[in-house]
């Protein structure tokens, strides 16, 4: 296959964007689309190589199996090493069991089953994660284990079949993509990290690759005049830019939308000729020297970024993530130099790969026991002080469990007839929370409790969905069409039933408007009392901060609140005071700051937004003991 140096500059236009989205630079809300653009190259490349082998008798599924080890592993095992160190250093064991167990699905290409299970791409937990950038090879590898079989075996059929099943698989593929979304039959989260979903996205690029091939059209002939050459390939570098500069992660991802940077990079493999001016731009040297070391910049941004977010406090982080940047181009030229550059050039022959094959080998065994010891030692606990061994165990996914299930046991369940109150609660997660106070405190002895959960995107408001939908995220908004709401049957049983009904949300600003309205659309329907529990916020939680301050120091750790937070409990606290109640005001004594540790060093919050069970009783005192209203409703 001939080198064409504008996709090496093509894959310097996919992996800044990436670097520079994980670094966390806002102008650079959708660099994750580079992730896209990998993908598609990487289905041109790859089948373009797979074609001409079998035209010329050459191919072996071996020989190709082969390759695939030489290019991805050396590197992606020396980066993993590398990290090993610094997470014994800089995590606390529950980081340290999930990274121990990243390692091994990174090893065996399966991370992406594990990220998607552990909860998505997007989100600030997911920052430390230093290998969370490893589910797009596992992607990658896995679609590689079938496609080579797959189009062996129909060239070997009948040729011309090769190019119908290829479009039929790609086209299946992103049906299947676009109706989970739809029709919701898995997460978002599974739409991103999964193959079916993301298959389509490589088999555009070999479909170019069939394109260019001479057994089929060639869209140079198709589109041979000069302006057209010249504007096609710029299209597809605009279309690329725009994706990268225009989306953000609340764009359900891979959709519709992704076939901006898709299509955007087709058309620069198809049509991006030498006389053009695309051409000139991505086949220059610093183009093409980005997109030579693109893998191993690929592999080495995430780990470090990660590590200085678990090793620097929040407020000096910025100054140390452009060092890492900094220290990124010359780690990554090293990288490929030493590691990339002699493994992938490597003789063939049985003798020169079993060195490399047998290291290889010892190192995953390696990973395997690395992760066997971390998951029986519980995270090495034993690094830190008797004191602060608590601290340093929290686990915010175990402490997440506790929020939810008392509330989803109690959903819309019938209210007992014994003549207790009957209280209706409705909210998000933080009516979760909300619940865990009243139960920690004792409060649910006296009443009779049944619980709703909107999603707190969609808004905790009985208002016309032309004042919401609006107001949504494009993802919030096929989550929300999906929802009743307000509209379930069941619910309405409840409504004209209920004594009381307490709504609390994670409320938005924008919502904050409607609630009055929200208010009078539920007194037609119930004759129930109402009570709105303001939105709570303690700040941006950094437990590895927390453990570098002495333990009596701890408990006078105060958060300062987000600026979003402000605003909308600012306006709030105008709603009338004999039916709102303001947490944050009671909780924290001070609507800017709250604090982190109760009286005896317990966590409050595990996450900034939900409570421990320490925190929820830390709450429920404060709550209960300042708000009259409250005590009314739970006697």
């Amino acid at each position: 296959m001939q080198y064409r140096p504008e996709i090496d500059g093509l894959r310097s236009v996919a992996v800044v964007p990436v670097v520079l989205f994980h670094a966390g630079f806002s102008l650079f809300g959708g660099g994750f689309v580079g992730v896209d653009i990998f993908f598609t190259i990487s289905g041109y490349l790859i089948t373009s190589i797979i074609l001409s082998e079998l035209e010329a008798g050459k191919f072996t599924l071996g020989r190709f199996y082969e390759r695939r080890v030489r290019r991805i592993l050396p590197a992606l095992f020396f980066v993993m090493l590398c990290a090993i160190p610094l997470s014994l250093l800089l995590m606390r064991p529950p980081e340290l069991v999930e990274f121990s167990e990243s390692v091994v699905a990174s090893t065996f290409f399966s991370s992406n089953i594990l990220f998607w299970r552990e909860g998505g791409y997007f989100g600030t937990v997911n920052d430390i994660k230093p290998l969370l950038h490893t589910w797009s090879l596992s992607v990658e590898e896995q679609y590689y284990i079938f496609f080579p079989l797959v189009v062996a075996a129909c060239y070997k059929l009948r040729r011309s079949w090769v190019p119908y099943l290829i479009a039929l698989a790609a086209v299946a593929s992103f049906a299947i993509n676009l109706l989970a979304l739809q029709l919701s039959f898995v997460s978002l989260e599974a739409t991103f990290f999964l193959l079916p979903t993301r298959a389509w996205e490589i088999l555009f690029g070999a479909l170019c690759a069939l394109l260019l091939r001479r057994h089929y059209a060639s869209p140079f002939r198709l589109f041979g005049h000069h302006v057209l050459r010249e504007a096609l390939p710029l299209l597809g570098l605009s279309m690329i830019g725009a994706s990268i500069f225009l989306m953000d992660g609340s764009v359900p991802f891979p959709s519709q939308f992704a076939l901006l940077p898709v299509i955007g990079a087709c058309l620069i493999i198809l049509f991006c000729a030498a006389d053009t001016h695309a051409y000139r731009l991505l086949a220059s040297r610093p183009f093409v020297g980005v997109g030579l070391i693109s893998y191993s910049l690929y592999l080495w941004h995430q780990p470090i970024l990660a590590f200085i977010r678990l090793a620097v406090p929040l407020d000096h982080r910025l100054t140390f993530v452009w060092f890492g940047l900094a220290l990124l181009i010359p780690l990554s030229f090293l990288s490929y130099k030493y590691v990339e550059i002699p493994c992938r050039g490597l003789k063939t022959s049985r003798v020169a790969l079993r060195p490399l094959l047998a290291g290889l080998g010892c190192t995953a065994l390696l990973f395997i026991g690395f992760m066997v010891a971390v998951e029986w030692s519980k995270g090495f606990p034993q690094r830190y002080s008797a004191s602060d061994q608590k601290l340093a165990s929290v686990n915010a996914r175990a402490l997440g469990d506790y929020v939810a299930p008392r509330f989803e046991a109690l959903y819309l369940k019938a209210f007992a007839q014994d003549g207790r109150s009957r209280i209706l609660l409705i909210g998000d997660s933080f009516a979760q929370d909300f619940l865990n106070i009243v139960h920690e405190t004792g409060r649910d002895r006296n009443v009779t409790i049944s619980t709703f959960h909107i999603t707190a995107a969609c808004g905790n408001l009985d208002v016309d969905d032309r004042l919401v939908m609006p107001k949504l995220s494009p993802a919030n908004r096929i989550r929300c069409n999906l929802e009743p709401r307000y509209k379930h049957p069941e619910l309405a049983k409840r409504l004209a039933e209920a004594d009381h009904i307490v709504l609390v949300s994670s409320w938005e600003e924008w919502q904050v408007p409607l609630i009055s309205a929200s208010l009078q659309s539920v007194a037609r329907k119930s004759k129930a009392d109402v009570t709105v529990i303001g939105r709570k916020d303690f700040g941006d939680i950094d437990l590895n901060a927390y453990l570098r301050v002495a333990g009596p120091k701890r408990r006078d750790l105060r958060n300062a609140v987000t600026p979003e937070h402000l605003r909308t409990n600012a306006l709030m606290q105008r709603l009338p005071a004999d039916w709102f109640v303001d947490f944050q005001t009671i909780v924290c004594g001070d609507p800017r700051t709250c604090p982190l540790f109760t009286e005896d060093g317990s966590l409050i919050s595990f996450d900034g937004h939900h409570l421990t069970r320490e925190g929820a009783i830390y709450s429920g005192r404060r709550l209960f003991g300042a708000s009259e209203r409250l005590r009314a409703v739970f006697p």
